[in-house]
């Protein structure tokens, strides 16, 4: 965090932070539909990968690794699939698993780019599945993904998703902008 002045404050001294509810709220709602978005570019992109997201305060990027040209009825696609899943009212769960077992485990992803290091040290790591919504999905989760950020617990939370542009910001990446 950045602060606008020196709080003027020594190591060791106490202090009292707020968190501001309403935007852990929505970066919860944002955070939670990046992983939609992701789930909703396995069914519709090839050979996807994960590039980094960032959470803004009126829009949230995701980067896809794809070699899928990512056109206007793709875009269509992905944000009819996004408010789907939202409106299914999948759930959200999330557990500690020992890194080795979550890494054996088919079908969960690791954001190695974005997330160089981060485990280096950690045996545990958080393991977030956006659940199926019932047996019509076979069981199948929408997204798994190893991830320490705020989530909700149900996608109906996230609220209607609206795919705002996609640009390119290198080669074989494909960035899509959308607001919650």
């Amino acid at each position: 965090h950045e602060l606008a002045e020196d709080p003027g404050v020594e190591v060791g001294d106490r202090v009292a932070g707020v968190v501001d509810d309403d935007f852990r709220t929505y970066a919860m709602r944002a955070h939670t539909a990046s992983h939609v978005l992701y789930g909703a570019g396995r069914l519709v992109l090839d050979d996807l990968g994960y590039a980094g997201f960032d959470i803004g305060s009126e829009k949230v990027r995701v980067d896809f690794e794809t070699s899928t040209e990512i056109d206007d009825a793709t875009l269509a696609e992905l944000e009819r699939l996004v408010n789907r899943a939202v409106w299914d009212s999948r759930g959200v769960t999330w557990e500690e698993v020992p890194v080795e077992e979550a890494r054996e485990r088919d079908g969960i992803a690791f954001n190695t780019k974005t997330e160089e290091g981060v485990m280096a040290d950690d045996e545990m790591v958080r393991v977030v599945t956006v659940g199926p919504v019932d047996s019509e999905d076979d069981g199948v989760a929408w997204d798994v993904a190893a991830c320490g950020g705020t989530h909700v617990s149900n996608t109906n939370e996230v609220g209607p998703v609206e795919v705002l542009d996609r640009s390119n910001p290198g080669e074989g990446v494909t960035r899509v902008e959308f607001a919650v």
